[in-house]
């Protein structure tokens, strides 16, 4: 209390204090003009115990730290200096080359807290020759994306074409400012997909939106909310083609976002949203934009635990599109139930070339119902099966179907056809009419108001001869065009056709001759038989071995 009363005049006294070393020791001594209270004494003392016990060397081991601290900054420069000669030399290389790619660089220097080193770098430089990046498995996480995505949109948005970030686990923050490249210029947060038409109309003439071709995103957590994102920018960017997504956490709501997009673009060809993990909702939204979108050529929606139910949607979606060529259904579960909805939507789509099914449990069953859907279809030229467990049955009912598929008429007809347009001029006659037509017709007229008729008949046949000449088709020349039909009589193959049958073990050699039989007399390609052939040998092997064998 005494304490709190003390005059301006002591409790604002001057003092100074010494710091002595005395056998390592350090000590401390107060001067302070003026009479100190035995309380004063006793407080100061106890502020200076709170501290804790002074310790030999402790002051030299203080200053050993900030020299260690100083020496570790200094040493942080140096390695940012040589990151970023490191980095500016990889970039003037690959602004010749075309192609950045990991192994140009070291490991440290594609981390996350080196990327501000990259965003300093783009943004100091203009690289217009450089096309690919590639950075698979770099750590880089959404901050680094963040920074790499501000870098390359001041420094290469009149190149770069290939983006692969494969397994950098950006997140949906680094899925966001990746998808700002493919619509600069438009926020994506308030951006609505409704209102894209509003939105291109402000890019009427702008060649080009964005300029990623192809966009590889895979394994990297992007979930519901990234596809949010992408979604919104697929709407407006007119350059991607190629989107993959594998292994990304894609659930309904993702596909919902991205079907979005997609059926508004009509520039992407590729999809793969393989490995994820959507249900009967975003199977819906699958043949959604199977349904509407024109471009899509390719797409990958393996290991997502489809089964019958989700691939009966799928099949719906295909039954109607007519763009898609390459479909990859691998490790589904789809059973004879999903194959027999496949081969329907065989029946109604010609326009489909390949279609994977490896890994699917089909068995005999579904393989003998493909089998009568590939016989009325005439599109396809490639399916695949591996891991399916085949048995004779199946081979030789697959060998049948193709056999019959591949001397079907229409296959017959459309290599006729086909020769004849090679050679137009010489296999067609294109009917002309007209002037000379209509002249005729006035020549045959006569008598009183022969003028008058000729003029109608003349003006009558012109008339009609402009409603066909736009609708009129060429005509087969009758001396020529059998030719044609009797070329494809001396053509082994109608139609080229490929089977993958490898690793079906429980497949014989009976089932083994039937498909050889196929492939020698119709040429059509028939993979995986080597192996089977292989494994028939040495299963014979060991069973001579085991009637000869003297134990």
């Amino acid at each position: 209390m005494q304490q709190a009363l003390l005059p301006a005049s002591v409790t604002n006294a001057p003092a100074t204090t010494t710091t002595s070393a005395v056998n390592g020791n350090a000590t401390i001594t107060n001067r302070v003009s003026g009479t100190m209270s035995h309380n004063e004494t006793a407080q100061f003392s106890t502020n200076n115990s709170s501290h804790g016990p002074h310790k030999p060397g402790t002051l030299g081991a203080n200053n050993s730290n900030l020299g260690n601290n100083a020496n570790a900054n200094n040493g942080n420069v140096a390695d940012d200096a040589t990151h970023i000669r490191q980095l500016q030399e990889a970039f003037a290389t690959a602004d010749k080359t075309g192609t950045l790619e990991k192994k140009m660089l070291t490991p440290a220097v594609c981390r996350t807290d080196a990327m501000r080193l990259w965003r300093d770098v783009l943004n100091a430089n203009v690289y217009n020759g450089l096309k690919v990046i590639q950075l698979r498995w770099c750590a880089m996480q959404s901050a680094g994306a963040k920074l790499l995505a501000d870098g390359l949109g001041n420094s290469c948005m009149n190149s770069l074409e290939t983006l692969d970030l494969m397994g950098n686990e950006i997140g949906v923050s680094g899925s966001r400012a990746i998808s700002q490249l493919l619509a600069p210029g438009v926020d994506l947060d308030s951006f609505q997909v409704q209102d894209s038409r509003s939105v291109l109309a402000a890019f009427e003439h702008t060649s080009r939106i964005g300029c990623i071709k192809t966009l590889v995103l895979s394994y990297n957590c992007t979930s519901d909310a990234g596809c949010g994102y992408l979604g919104k920018a697929i709407c407006i960017s007119n350059t991607i083609n190629t989107l993959e997504l594998e292994n990304c956490e894609i659930g309904d709501n993702g596909c919902k976002y991205l079907r979005r997009g997609i059926e508004r673009n009509q520039t992407i060809r590729v999809l793969n949203i393989a490995a994820n993990r959507f249900g009967d909702l975003g199977a819906r939204e699958i043949q959604s934009f199977l349904l509407r979108n024109s471009s899509l050529a390719k797409l990958d929606i393996s290991r997502n635990r489809l089964g019958p139910q989700r691939t009966m949607e799928i099949a719906k979606g295909l039954t109607m599109n007519r763009s898609l060529k390459n479909l990859r259904m691998n490790i589904n579960r789809i059973g004879a139930r999903g194959a027999q909805l496949l081969a329907k939507m065989l029946i109604n789509n010609h326009s489909l070339e390949e279609l994977e099914l490896s890994y699917n449990e089909i068995f005999n069953d579904g393989v003998q119902v493909l089998a009568q859907g590939l016989v009325q279809n005439h599109g396809l030229k490639r399916i695949v099966l591996w891991y399916n467990g085949l048995e004779d049955a199946a081979a030789r009912q697959l060998a049948r179907a193709l056999h019959q598929r591949s001397k079907q008429a229409h296959f017959r007809n459309d290599m006729v056809q086909a020769i004849a347009e090679s050679q137009p001029s010489h296999f067609f006659i294109v009917e002309k009419g007209g002037a000379g037509g209509g002249a005729a017709a006035a020549a045959t007229v006569g008598g009183s108001g022969g003028k008058q008729q000729a003029a109608a008949a003349a003006a009558a046949q012109n008339k009609k001869s402009r409603h066909h000449s736009s609708k009129s088709k060429p005509r087969p020349h009758p001396e020529t065009y059998p030719i044609c039909e009797k070329i494809v009589d001396y053509l082994p193959v109608y139609m080229y056709f490929e089977v993958d049958l490898s690793h079906n073990r429980r497949i014989t050699k009976n089932g083994i001759n039937a498909l050889l039989e196929v492939a020698a007399s119709d040429s059509i390609a028939i993979r995986g038989l080597k192996e089977l052939l292989s494994k028939d040998r040495r299963e014979r092997e060991i069973a001579a071995l085991a009637k000869t064998s003297l134990y």
